[in-house]
């Protein structure tokens, strides 16, 4: 019996493999139209067609208008998509991530959390860029982008070279161990407990390599793995939600396909507990059998019909579920088997993702002009049209110039056919008696006719010049939004899923919070407001970013109330101007008082042993704070008393400090022509 898409309930013996094999090659095969509405998207993207030939010219008895023609490509839809992926991709390098507080008093964690996020985009998540391209790319071929979030903790290891030498400067007795016989099991369990991946059957083999050579070949742990990652799915062939889905996140079922070769699949049972059963029996099959896999050329052939290749990929799918416990409680179960090998339900792990209430899916359409997801249009669905008609003329005048050159000719029956080419020779019995026939009328408006199509296209998609088009700019952002917000989501997820799974000591070494002990990463099922910011014309356009900046600041004239919060102002100013920059001068505010905390703590120590100091250019009132504690401390105190000269110090070094105040203040007065209001922000 197959499974429901309705919600089921948990049962202790184990998922039912064959209940998820019906229930994944059903849902493929009703997919079956929208596969290959891809399949004609993936197609016309990039100009192919049954039957084309590497000189663009047809071929075959029944081709039109005759054999040899033009069969021209017009990459109408590529460009687009192309220019699109580009504008995508240019946006996300300038876009500005910020998170935002959700209550009263989440400002620093805000604060926090926002640096941390520009270092994931960055750094933390492996091919964050490369996987948002493919994203960018799915969305506009086949209107649907699906981005998977998940999290990686394992240990790489790799096989090295060791000698006796090395291996014993981690146990001094050990090379006199090695060379009793009688201490076989000593040095065994010794070697099992320094190379943790050893098996004992590879222990004993590296035992008699080193008393032969003196030299072993031994799993060091080189690098440990601990970070989200993000994989873009192809919604044709990677991944299957029900047919009647409108949200994802309350799908009951959703299946994830993936192939791998057997040294994956034998990874996996080590680093994630996979069944070795499971694990011996896929990697026998496809081994001793072809590996099915869904055809390149066709670009998505349902399950149902698939296509056979030799390959020895395993074909593994991950099947998530929600499922009811008998005391009503929800919870989310993935299924890792196989659809081609499930013999007595054989299945490589069953397990409840603790603490998760999503999906670990992320999805973007397109064109949200229907309930239902699979309900949706490409830009090469839009396109498509147009494409074929710039084609058609392409065509036309090709064949036209093709028999203006050489027209079809006139001759006496059963004469062999001349030499109609430059130099050729044409032998005449009667002067005339060859003659070309009139070519067919030139249309002088083929030309005019295709630059139309072409201009109609781009105010499709909006990409026309905004002069002739008010609305280019309007669709533009549309398309560049869609992408970000799906960005936005991405990286909203795969922070969650660092709250769960990461080191808490990442998020404090990287935001520089000055306490991590009074911070706590937070909790992973709270609202997060996330926001990606991105001016198209801002980026484009310094005038118009010199023009907004000026507005800004004269606004911080009149905020006589501390409305605006100034540290945020000069983050998203610089970047504005150059976001590589801004990431490498602007840190948080938590990570900036800090470092100005620890430097006054160093001009203090100087001070103290001697050494007359200057303050710094910044961070006076952090200063003066430091100072006010730090001349109650009993021992500065009693040698202020006792120590002219150390008083004069450090008497100077703080007043410096309190000229900085007076000056910003004055400056405050002559802006707003009074005193600035209790609580505004300095700048």
């Amino acid at each position: 019996m197959g499974v429901s898409n309705d919600a089921q309930v948990y049962e202790a013996g184990g998922p039912d493999v064959a209940g998820l094999n019906q229930h994944y090659q059903e849902t493929v095969s009703e997919l079956e139209t929208f596969i290959d509405q891809c399949r004609d998207n993936y197609d016309s993207r990039r100009n192919s067609w049954s039957g084309k030939q590497k000189d663009l010219r047809k071929k075959g008895a029944d081709v039109v208008p005759w054999e040899g023609s033009s069969d021209s490509e017009a990459m109408v839809i590529g460009e687009r998509i192309n220019a699109f992926v580009s504008m995508c991709m240019f946006a996300l390098e300038r876009a500005h991530i910020r998170a935002y507080p959700v209550e009263i008093g989440d400002s620093a964690r805000a604060r926090v959390v926002s640096s941390f996020l520009k270092w994931m985009r960055d750094s933390y998540v492996p091919r964050f860029r490369e996987e948002m391209e493919l994203a960018a790319n799915n969305l506009f071929e086949k209107g649907l982008a699906v981005t998977y979030i998940g999290y990686e903790q394992r240990e790489v290891s790799r096989l090295q070279a060791m000698d006796i030498e090395q291996i014993a400067s981690m146990n001094p007795d050990f090379a006199e161990l090695l060379m009793d016989e009688n201490n076989d099991d000593l040095v065994i369990e010794f070697l099992q407990s320094t190379f943790p991946k050893l098996t004992k059957r590879k222990a004993r083999k590296a035992l008699r390599q080193l008393r032969k050579t003196g030299q072993a070949e031994l799993p060091i742990s080189i690098k440990a793995i601990d970070r989200p990652i993000v994989q873009t799915l192809s919604v044709d062939t990677d991944v299957f939600f029900p047919p009647s889905c409108v949200d994802v996140q309350k799908s009951n079922i959703v299946h994830r396909r993936v192939l791998m070769s057997p040294q994956e699949v034998i990874s996996k049972v080590n680093t994630e507990g996979w069944s070795q059963d499971f694990a011996d029996e896929v990697i026998k099959k496809a081994r001793g059998e072809n590996t099915r896999e869904f055809d390149s050329t066709s670009f998505g052939q349902p399950a149902a019909a698939p296509v056979e290749h030799d390959n020895g990929l395993v074909e593994i799918i991950y099947t998530y579920q929600r499922l009811i416990s008998d005391e009503n409680a929800e919870g989310i179960y993935c299924t890792v088997w196989s659809a081609r090998h499930h013999p007595q339900n054989l299945h490589a792990k069953y397990e409840l993702l603790n603490g998760v209430d999503d999906l670990p899916f992320v999805v973007c359409r397109l064109h949200n002009d229907s309930k239902r997801l699979y309900d949706t249009h490409s830009m090469a669905d839009l396109l498509r049209g147009v494409q074929w008609q710039v084609k058609a003329e392409r065509d036309s005048r090709i064949d036209r110039a093709s028999i203006a050159t050489l027209p079809p000719s006139r001759g006496p029956v059963g004469r062999p056919k001349p030499e109609f080419r430059p130099g050729g020779h044409v032998t005449e019995r009667r002067p005339g008696e060859y003659s070309f026939m009139d070519p067919p009328p030139g249309d002088a408006g083929s030309i005019e006719v295709e630059n139309t199509l072409l201009q109609q296209a781009d105010r499709m998609v909006g990409l026309s010049n905004p002069a002739e088009d008010p609305d280019a700019q309007t669709k533009r952002a549309f398309y560049v939004n869609k992408f970000l917000m799906h960005v936005r989501d991405v990286i909203r997820e795969a922070y969650r899923s660092y709250l769960r799974y990461g080191p808490d000591e990442m998020l404090f070494r990287v935001s520089g919070v000055p306490e991590p002990q009074q911070f706590d990463k937070g909790d992973p099922n709270a609202d997060l407001d996330v926001a990606i910011h991105f001016d198209a014309q801002m980026a484009q356009d310094p005038e118009a970013v010199e023009a907004k900046l000026g507005q800004m600041l004269q606004l911080v004239q009149y905020d006589r109330t501390g409305k605006i919060d100034v540290e945020s102002l000069i983050e998203v100013a610089a970047a504005a101007i150059d976001p590589v920059l801004a990431d490498s001068i602007i840190q948080p505010q938590e990570a900036g008082a800090a470092k100005m905390a620890r430097d006054v703590a160093e001009d203090l120590a100087m001070i103290y042993a001697g050494v007359e100091v200057g303050a710094r250019p910044q961070g006076a009132e952090i200063a003066m704070q430091i100072g006010q504690n730090y001349s109650q401390v009993p021992d500065v105190a009693q040698r202020m008393q006792e120590d002219e000269a150390f008083s004069a110090r450090l008497t100077k070094y703080f007043e410096q400090y309190q000229f900085q105040l007076t000056q910003q203040r004055n400056a405050e007065i002559g802006r707003l022509g009074t005193e600035p209001a209790e609580g505004i922000q300095q700048s």
